[in-house]
């Protein structure tokens, strides 16, 4: 099970606008990158969401951050990715962050 299926089977996906090849460079697909691509409702009010920052610039790169609440100007966690296989590794260690939270629910 890849990271996406496994982040859809925690939540409700709210919003699914992530469409990047993985054989491609990122580079190639910067008509694609833009700020909301992806963003998963979890149990308890939170909220997992990533897009790349700045929208279709090249120097950018994936931002994705564990909310709780709705308060975006304080995530509870935060992580930077430049490639697809930063933003899994990053996005692992967003769901360890959340289950670390929940079980003190």
């Amino acid at each position: 099970m890849n990271i996406f299926e496994k982040i859809a089977q925690m939540g409700k996906i709210e919003y699914n606008d992530f469409e990047i090849n993985h054989n491609q460079s990122m580079q190639e697909q910067l008509d694609d990158l833009k700020e909301d691509l992806f963003q998963v409702s979890l149990p308890n009010n939170f909220l997992l969401d990533f897009g790349w920052y700045p929208s279709f610039s090249p120097e950018g790169c994936f931002k994705a951050s564990l909310i709780k609440d709705y308060d975006w100007s304080n995530p509870i966690s935060t992580k930077s990715a430049q490639t697809f296989k930063e933003l899994e590794k990053s996005l692992g260690e967003l769901i360890s962050d959340y289950k670390s939270l929940e079980k003190k629910l």
